[in-house]
C-alpha cells in the first residue's frame, strides 16, 4: 500500500477548479494561495484532471489504478513462483513437509522475501510462525538435539558408512538408550545416511567338475567357543595401482578376523596366506575346528586339509555352500577403505577364482 497524500481529496479539486475553470494560469500563485508545497504537484493535477474530464489524451485515473493493481498481482504471482521453486529444493517430495522444516525454511530466506508471503506461499499460518518464535523449545526438541550430536558423532567415527540400523545398534552398545524409529527420524533430518552398495561384480565361478565336500554348517553360523567355527572369503578392492585381492579369515564366535592377506592376484597363495596367519594368532590344540567357504574353484584345496592338520586342528572340513557371514564382513570392509580413502575406488561381490600359479 503506498504513502498516503498529505493534501485532502477536496484540496486537490479546489485547487484544479481554480485553474480550470476559473482560467488562473499561474500555478505558483494559485499553490501559494491554497498552501500547496509545490507549483509542479498542481501542476500533475491539473494534468490528470484534464485527462479524466476527456479534455485531452491518456489514461485516466481509474485505468492507472487497475494497471497499478494488475503489475501488483503479476509481481506477487512472480514472487510466489520463486518462493516455490526454493521450497521444492528444501523440502521434501511427498506430503505436507513438518513444521519445523518450514519453520525452519522461512528463517532461512526471510531476508529475501516478506515473512507473510512465505507464509501465504507455502500454506503455513503467519501467527503459528511467530507463535513458535516467541513459544520455548519443547522437551522433545531439545531431546533431539542431544541425540543429533550422539548420532552423527557415531556416523562420523564408521567412515559415514552406518545406516540407522547399525547406527542405533552402536548407541546401544554404548549404552547410549534411544529407538531406532527416532535414529531414522533424526537421520533423514539432518540428510545422513548409510552408504548403498554399488552393482555387483559376479567374478565368482564355482568348478562343477571338482569333488564338493559336505557342508557341515548348513547356514548355521553359530559358535558357543573360539575356534569352533571359522568362515573364509575373498572380495577385491580397486586402488590407483590396479585390484587388490584381500582374503579372510573370521572367527564366528567372536567375529573377530583372525587372517587375513593383501595380494595382487587369486592363486592359492593367497588364501593360504591368510589361513597360515590365522592359525600362527590362533590355539588350535583343544577341540574340532570347521574351516567354512564358498564354493569358489580355488585351487590347492586338499593341501588346506592338510595345512590344518599341521596347525593342531581335529577335524577341518571345507563347506560347499556360500558364505553369507564373511561376505557381509568383505562388503563393509569395502565401503569403510573406499570412505576413508577416497582414492581407492571399491567393488562388491565375490573375487573369480583363478587358475593356480
Amino acid at each position: 500500500m503506498g504513502r498516503p497524500s498529505k493534501y485532502s481529496d477536496e484540496l486537490r479539486r479546489r485547487a484544479v477548479d481554480e485553474v480550470i475553470e476559473r482560467g488562473r494560469k499561474i500555478f505558483p500563485d494559485v499553490a501559494r494561495d491554497l498552501g500547496i508545497g509545490s507549483p509542479e504537484t498542481l501542476r500533475n493535477w491539473v494534468k490528470q484532471a484534464r485527462v479524466d474530464r476527456g479534455l485531452e489524451e491518456g489514461p485516466t485515473t481509474e485505468e492507472l489504478a487497475e494497471i497499478k493493481k494488475l503489475r501488483k498481482e503479476v509481481a506477487d504471482q512472480q514472487r510466489t513462483i520463486e518462493i516455490l521453486k526454493a521450497a521444492t529444493t528444501y523440502f521434501r517430495e511427498g506430503g505436507r513437509p513438518p513444521l519445523q522444516v518450514m519453520i525452519a525454511f522461512v528463517d532461512e530466506h526471510r531476508d529475501t522475501w516478506p515473512v507473510k508471503a512465505m507464509c501465504a506461499s507455502i500454506e503455513l499460518n503467519e501467527r503459528t510462525y511467530y507463535a513458535s518464535k516467541a513459544r520455548p523449545p519443547s522437551a522433545r526438541a531439545v531431546a533431539d538435539e542431544a541425540h543429533k550430536v550422539k548420532i552423527r558423532a557415531v556416523w562420523v567415527a564408521n567412515y559415514s558408512c552406518y545406516g540407522p540400523r547399525r547406527v542405533h545398534k552402536q548407541l546401544r552398545r554404548e549404552g547410549y538408550r534411544i529407538a531406532r524409529c527416532t535414529v531414522e527420524r533424526l537421520m533423514t533430518e539432518m540428510g545422513i545416511g548409510g552408504v548403498i552398495r554399488g552393482k555387483k561384480r559376479f567374478t565368482t565361478v564355482a568348478d562343477d567338475n571338482a569333488a564338493r565336500p559336505p557342508d557341515l554348517v548348513d547356514r548355521q553360523f553359530v559358535a558357543t567357543r573360539p575356534n569352533e567355527l571359522w568362515v573364509a572369503d575373498i572380495t577385491y578392492v580397486s586402488t590407483w595401482q590396479g585390484w587388490l585381492y584381500v582374503a579372510f579369515v573370521l572367527d564366528v564366535y567372536s567375529r573377530a578376523i583372525v587372517g587375513w592377506q593383501i595380494a595382487d592376484h587369486l592363486r592359492t597363495d593367497l588364501v593360504l596366506d591368510a589361513l597360515e596367519m590365522a592359525i600362527a594368532r590362533r590355539d588350535l590344540t583343544a577341540g574340532q575346528l570347521v574351516h567354512h567357504s564358498d564354493a569358489g574353484c580355488q585351487g590347492g584345496l586338499n593341501w588346506w586339509s592338510q595345512h590344518l592338520d599341521r596347525g593342531g586342528a581335529c577335524r577341518w572340513r571345507r563347506c560347499g555352500s556360500g558364505n553369507g557371514r564373511c561376505s557381509s564382513i568383505g562388503g563393509r570392509f569395502r565401503l569403510r577403505v573406499g570412505r576413508r580413502w577416497p582414492g581407492v575406488k571399491t567393488g562388491c561381490g565375490f573375487g573369480r577364482r583363478s587358475l593356480v600359479g
